[in-house]
Formats: C-alpha cells, structure tokens, sequence
C-alpha cells in the first residue's frame, strides 16, 4: 500500500466516521481554516516512517517488506471568546479523534487500512492565528502498518 492509498484512507475515516464534514478536512491545505465555523482537521506524514525487509528479493520478486507510516493530525478548535467553552470543546476534540479511529481499529470503517491512534497533545500556549481569528491547537499521532509483499 502506498502512502498516499494511507492518506485516503484516512480521509474517508475521518469523513465517513468521525464528526467532521468533507470541508473541514484536509491533508494538503491550510486554506480550509478560513471557511469553518468550529473546528477543522489537517493531517499529513510526520516523522520517520519505516520500510523493514522481512524477506529476500530474487528471481524477479521484490521482498516482503513493513511498512509503518507515521503521520500527525492537527484539530484546529476555533476560539470564540469563551475560555471554559474552548476547554470544553479540546476535551470533545480527544474523545471525538479517539472514537473515530477506535472504528478503524474495529474494521468498522469503509477502507481495509487499520490506523493506529499514537497519541495527544494540547498545549494551551500554542495556537494559530488566520487574520485575526484564533484558533487552539490539539494535535495528535497516528499509524499505518501493513505488509507489502512486494510481487
């Protein structure tokens, strides 16, 4: 499976499973925060991801190999004004990443990939500004592993 085959396949995860429309996801533009009104969703490859051979290549065959794609997810929680109503929608943020990947784990979503939730972290210091409009940052790890058999 190619990274790219990952990175739809956790498209339509998060699409088809998790709380968030087409248009609050993305894995290649940033341009999307300009037009949520809550939250919106970028995901993309983040650091070493691995290609482990497991078998010898020969006779026109390419080797078994593992691969283990890392990637992060950014939820970008748009910040109204309200402090306790921004905490209270980081803690849905959590609780609505884990259960739309808990679904991949289960073979509940539409794609035969398994991503692997890693991983949080919210940082009340950080945080994005679009043109004035702020928005808090939770970000997250997941991973993609499978087999290639090469052929």
């Amino acid at each position: 499976m190619s990274i790219t085959t990952v990175r739809n396949a956790t498209y339509s995860l998060l699409t088809s499973c998790g709380p968030w429309l087409a248009k609050e996801v993305s894995s290649c533009d940033y341009g999307i925060l300009a037009g949520v009104t809550g939250c919106a969703l970028i995901f993309h490859p983040d650091g070493d991801s691995t290609v482990e051979q497991l078998g010898f290549a020969g006779n026109a065959q390419a080797g078994d190999q593992l691969n283990t794609w890392n990637f992060r997810g950014n939820l970008f929680i748009k910040f109204t004004g309200n402090a306790p109503c921004m905490l209270s929608r980081v803690y849905q943020g959590i609780d609505d990443v884990q259960q739309t990947f808990a679904k991949s784990e289960k073979g509940e979503g539409t794609t035969a990939s398994m991503l692997r939730l890693t991983g949080f972290n919210y940082n009340i210091d950080a945080g994005f500004d679009l043109d004035g409009v702020e928005f808090g940052l939770l970000t997250f790890s997941f991973q993609e592993q499978e087999i290639d058999r090469g052929g």
